[in-house]
């Protein structure tokens, strides 16, 4: 590793992957605000492949492919390292789901930190990728109940990022481990089920920091959530995706001067699985209600910087979308609406399959204004972007069966 790898007279702390891009880069902030709170390096894992994304067997992608790590260190003054900073793997090779370990590579034995694992009715810690891809064999402590941000509330599992600090220190750490639900350890690993190995000291690990926060649950829903103000509206892209994501706006507008447009970020195809038997076209938001989002945000922008001001009086709109029923796609042409054919423009055979997803995220945090859909996290990320960015104006759609 690992161990051999990390210096003595420093303590680490990471955690894995859990859900998809947006997901795990809500949990990777956390992680990194977590990491400064305790005064500790964080260690971040690469985007895993997700079924619902990019399908299981893609590439796997490390933070700094997307992120411009060296100015987030720079401006927060704080060592931010990642996984392969520290222990060989298959990193930026095609993930296969069934032989993820690097061969070579011995399996090492780590104690980590059940977050949600506590609050799971069967002690069940998250299933993620990430340990089988580092070779990585866990065993889980639950964490004890009073880092639960609402105790009173049984439902919720959110913790607290003080409760999780108070782990890491001495005091915290013995009170967890004496704590009746430290009797709880498991593992996935068939053969360490009945095994204790306590949380590592040097390296602290969680199952899961995506349900973390500080005062309110899905805390990055409100504007005071300290994760994204002090650490993810820092994390800008990489020169090379803002330039790619350049050429393409040049090629859908036919200009070589970018407009200003407002983003609209239509998710239908997950999402219709939530209908719960509903007929989709009703459980599902029409253009027409996007549509009325947008003229919101149109006036937003009017009355924050005068009609006469570019700001003022954008007209350009340009769609995202997982829908793939040609219809759709006729249907927001017609209404004079831009988009990015990815398939037209051979995104996945010219830079990989990642990149339909990278390049839409790119081009929505830089718009004017932004129109989301209504619990999508990508929508909701990219709306703090273009708020806090370029000092812009966002709506969401609501949807869902009536």
């Amino acid at each position: 590793m690992g161990a051999d790898n990390l210096k003595e007279e420093f303590k680490y702390i990471t955690a894995w992957n859990y859900a998809g891009m947006t997901n795990d880069f809500i949990l990777y902030v956390n992680l990194i605000f977590l990491a400064y709170m305790s005064h500790r390096i964080p260690i971040i894992p690469p985007f895993m492949p997700a079924s619902s994304h990019i399908g299981r067997n893609g590439p796997v992608l490390q933070f700094s492919d997307v992120y411009d790590l060296p100015r987030l260190r720079e401006v927060l003054n704080w060592p931010i390292l990642e996984w392969s900073d520290v222990k060989m793997a298959r990193y930026n090779e095609v993930f296969d789901s069934n032989k993820s370990e690097k061969e070579g590579v011995e399996k090492e034995v780590l104690g980590c930190w059940g977050a949600q694992q506590a609050f799971d009715k069967n002690n069940r810690p998250t299933n993620t990728l990430t340990p089988g891809f580092l070779n990585l064999e866990v065993v889980y402590t639950p964490v004890p109940f009073f880092v639960k941000l609402k105790p009173h509330y049984a439902p919720d599992t959110h913790v607290s990022f003080s409760g999780l600090a108070s782990l890491l220190k001495p005091v915290g750490r013995a009170e967890a481990l004496a704590a009746p639900s430290a009797k709880n350890y498991t593992s996935s690993v068939p053969h360490l089920k009945g095994q204790f190995h306590p949380p590592d000291e040097q390296l602290a690990c969680f199952d899961n920091m995506y349900f973390v926060a500080s005062h309110d649950t899905f805390e990055w829903q409100e504007r005071h959530g300290p994760a994204w103000n002090l650490v993810g509206t820092e994390a800008k892209f990489i020169p090379k995706l803002d330039e790619l994501a350049s050429s393409y706006l040049k090629k859908v507008f036919g200009k070589e001067e970018i407009p200003l447009y407002i983003a609209v970020h239509i998710r239908r195809t997950d999402f219709k699985d939530s209908c719960n038997g509903a007929v989709v076209e009703e459980c599902m938001a029409s253009l027409s209600a996007y549509g009325e989002r947008v003229k919101q945000v149109q006036e937003d922008l009017r009355q924050q910087y005068g009609s006469s001001s570019p700001q003022g009086s954008v007209t350009e709109v340009l769609v995202s979308s997982d829908e793939d029923d040609p219809k759709f796609w006729k249907d927001v042409q017609d209404l004079g609406w831009k988009y990015v054919d990815h398939e037209a423009m051979g995104t996945v055979e010219n830079h990989g399959l990642w990149y339909p997803s990278l390049l839409d995220i790119v081009i929505q945090s830089r718009a004017a204004g932004f129109v989301g859909t209504e619990r999508s996290t990508m929508s909701l990320v990219a709306a703090r972007r273009v708020h806090d960015w370029h000092g812009g104006a966002s709506r969401q759609v609501s949807w869902g069966k009536k």
